[in-house]
């Protein structure tokens, strides 16, 4: 699976999840601990701690802590906190970090994301964000939006001959551009960066900004009965 391809599951014994924007009928519904119970069933026997923290302004509850024991000496922590991701888990050291239908591309919560997505970005440890949108058209619109917050910028005329080029024979079709091939480009600092095929790229007059393809995977849509119009 995708979640054990990033963390190499086998290799951890303890996994950390936080979940955004909880709601009582949905996320928090009465038999979410058999539900997380079940999880956690599934995963490697080697993980013996999973560990879930949920969120939001509407979580409708007092914040609180629960553990349990499982079978084969397996613990489950469920933290439930009211209040938004950045204001009560401020270090985002979680391994998976899920946002389900929260609206990152729709205009008027796209500035309210805006301090989540942000420390996020600025994570010292790799993570993985997952999130799921209602419609087509939405995914696209925070599939553009995660491109543009989380690209990484290169200066025109420092960017090195390879990129240049590249540039050069994409400009005639419509941005944004996929790379065609594996190249290398240097950073203001004077670092190199391996670019690969399938970047996104995007230019304006003095910047290019690349969101490398690796890190933005299309897994939908949901075809769990009763949600399948989830992206």
């Amino acid at each position: 699976s995708l979640v054990s391809d990033c963390f190499e599951l086998s290799a951890k014994s303890e996994l950390l999840v936080d979940v955004l924007g909880c709601r009582p009928a949905l996320e928090l519904a009465e038999d979410v601990e058999t539900s997380l119970a079940a999880v956690l069933a599934e995963l490697p026997s080697s993980l013996k701690t999973l560990r879930i923290r949920m969120c939001g302004p509407e979580v409708g509850c007092r914040d609180r802590l629960i553990s349990n024991e499982t079978d084969r000496d397996r613990r489950l922590e469920l933290e439930v906190r009211n209040g938004l991701y950045h204001e009560v888990f401020p270090k985002a050291e979680a391994d998976l970090v899920v946002a389900m239908n929260a609206g990152f591309g729709v205009p008027q919560y796209t500035k309210m994301w805006g301090p989540t997505l942000d420390m996020l970005q600025q994570r010292k440890q790799p993570g993985l964000l997952a999130i799921t949108s209602y419609t087509a058209g939405e995914l696209l619109r925070e599939e553009s939006l995660l491109r543009s917050r989380w690209a990484e910028t290169f200066q025109l005329d420092f960017c090195g001959e390879e990129l240049t080029q590249v540039l050069k024979d994409l400009s005639g079709r419509p941005a944004p551009w996929t790379l065609p091939r594996p190249i290398r480009a240097m950073r203001r600092d004077g670092t190199e960066a391996e670019l690969l095929r399938g970047d996104v790229v995007q230019s304006d007059a003095c910047t290019v900004r690349v969101m490398p393809s690796k890190t933005l995977v299309y897994v939908g849509p949901n075809l769990t009965p009763g949600r399948s119009r989830n992206y």
